[in-house]
């Protein structure tokens, strides 16, 4: 609905400044609500980002970072991965 009032308002007889000026105030409502969906969803991101550097470092703390890094490997399935990637090149 943001998007269309300028449209709505167009079709009205305003002043040319308001017109001129109604599509920026029409994107501030959307720019507002994904700022705050940014805003709120960092906390978890960030939350994730630290307790998955955390299980990393008691990872390679308890079983070494060569076990680390073979884990991650089958984890992330690299072998596949890059076979994809040589089949599409």
């Amino acid at each position: 609905m943001s998007f269309i009032m300028p449209l709505l308002l167009a079709m009205l007889p305003l002043p040319l400044p308001i017109l001129k000026h109604s599509p920026a105030f029409a994107a501030l409502l959307p720019l507002i609500l994904s700022k705050i969906a940014l805003w709120s969803s960092s906390f978890d991101l960030v939350k994730t980002l630290f307790n998955g550097y955390q299980h990393a470092r008691n990872f390679a703390t308890n079983f070494g970072l060569s076990a680390l890094v073979e884990n991650e490997w089958q984890r992330l399935n690299v072998p596949c991965v890059l076979r994809a990637f040589w089949c599409i090149r």
